[in-house]
């Protein structure tokens, strides 16, 4: 955009442990250098998970079923949904 501003993007497969699976991650944000050594970035990030199974059968974020309605144990469990954050990252380069 200019010497002192920049634009930044990014997408791509972000990869879970523990049975998570693969999600969608995309995010953007807008940048300023600071001087010689430093800038600083306003950023979001979001990314979009489905329903998965967690491994050890019982509920979790998202899930369904078991005591309590959602996230109750006993239920089919997993993780889903579109998780969205905003950032501020300062940062020195060298």
């Amino acid at each position: 955009m200019s010497d002192k501003t920049y634009l930044h993007g990014q997408a791509g497969a972000g990869f879970g442990s523990n049975g998570l699976g693969t999600s969608f991650w995309y995010g953007a944000g807008i940048g300023f250098n600071l001087g010689k050594a430093m800038d600083a970035e306003f950023k979001y990030t979001g990314w979009n998970q489905h329903i998965v199974n967690s491994t050890n059968g019982t509920g979790g974020y998202g899930g369904t079923g078991g005591t309590g309605g959602t996230g109750g144990t006993g239920g089919t469990g997993g993780y889903g949904g579109h998780y969205p954050t905003l950032g501020l990252r300062l940062a020195y380069n060298f």
